[in-house]
């Protein structure tokens, strides 16, 4: 589909990127919120309003990056295969990781060190590259933690164009501030991502913090799609729900066609009867993703 069909298939596209993304809904396990090592940090944090739901839940106090806090969950037996850096959703105006917690504990149960972060946002008063900056940062982190271990991007609608951007141009703005050394990430996954941000319908002004027509080029360096041909040895994994309101299948399967221009191995799989508030829950991709991860990331690597 072009670029000018995926504009009329957005129409629907608000803001309730926002609202619907990373939301704890039925079928997530009633212990989703503590039991991993998660920061209690002000600042930043307190903006984004994720973690602080956290407090008087922390088993031990951690940073990724000055003010942005961490939730690391490890396997419970063995020594992890790989490690997994998980991104929520939010519309770019906010980055709340709850609802992932669910699914941090089931790819830790499979094997994966889970790593979930946040990221400044527009209502923290942060826009593009900050945002970016500290999803590399969240890789670099992770690399840091497990030396020597394939570092997996996961992100979830606005998480997930975050992710992909990341994935094919690792070191967006070179961000000195980050107290772990640079590294990039050996593979992405993207659930229910608007990677073309131009066809947002003016919703990514909020990453952007300008709108597009008043300075293209710095939108077209942020858009994932733009940036496919970058990094081709970087696997995808796209996941899409079919009955997705919110963010139409059309941002997956054209992102999908232009990573494979772009050389890229890619697999695409588009759900029947899931939307964009269960697309990223444990039940719903939990196994698909592991397995997707231990077949294309640790195995050859193996």
């Amino acid at each position: 589909m072009s670029r000018t069909a995926a504009a009329a298939a957005v129409l629907g596209l608000s803001l309730v990127l926002g609202t619907a993304a990373c939301d704890v809904g039925p079928g997530d396990p009633a212990s989703a919120r503590g039991g991993g090592q998660v920061a209690s940090a002000s600042g930043r944090s307190d903006a984004n309003g994720g973690f602080g739901a956290y407090r008087g839940e922390v088993t031990a106090a951690d940073q990724f990056r000055p003010g942005l806090p961490v939730i690391v969950d490890e396997p419970t037996a063995g020594a992890p295969a790989a490690v997994v850096v998980l991104v929520p959703g939010g519309g770019w105006s906010s980055a709340d990781p709850v609802g992932l917690a669910p699914l941090a504990r089931a790819l830790a149960r499979d094997g994966f060190s889970v790593v979930t972060i946040t990221y400044g946002t527009s209502s923290t008063g942060e826009h593009y590259p900050v945002p970016a900056d500290d999803v590399a940062c969240g890789v670099a982190f992770a690399a840091q933690a497990h030396p020597g271990l394939p570092v997996v991007l996961v992100g979830h609608s606005a998480g997930a164009q975050l992710v992909a951007l990341v994935g094919l141009v690792p070191h967006i703005g070179a961000d000195p501030t980050c107290p772990a050394p640079p590294a990039e990430a050996d593979a992405v996954v993207g659930l229910a991502g608007p990677y073309d941000i131009v066809q947002t319908g003016g919703v990514a002004s909020a990453l952007m913090g300008v709108d597009h027509a008043d300075d293209p080029t710095l939108w077209d360096e942020a858009d994932p799609l733009l940036q496919a041909g970058e990094r081709p040895q970087v696997p995808f994994l796209l996941v899409h729900g079919k009955a997705d309101p919110v963010v139409p299948v059309v941002f997956t399967t054209d992102f999908g066609a232009a990573l494979r221009a772009g050389g890229h191995d890619v697999t695409v799989d588009l759900l029947p009867g899931v939307d964009h508030s269960t697309v990223y829950r444990a039940g719903v991709v939990g196994d698909l993703v592991a397995d997707w991860i231990t077949r294309t990331v640790v195995q050859p690597s193996g």
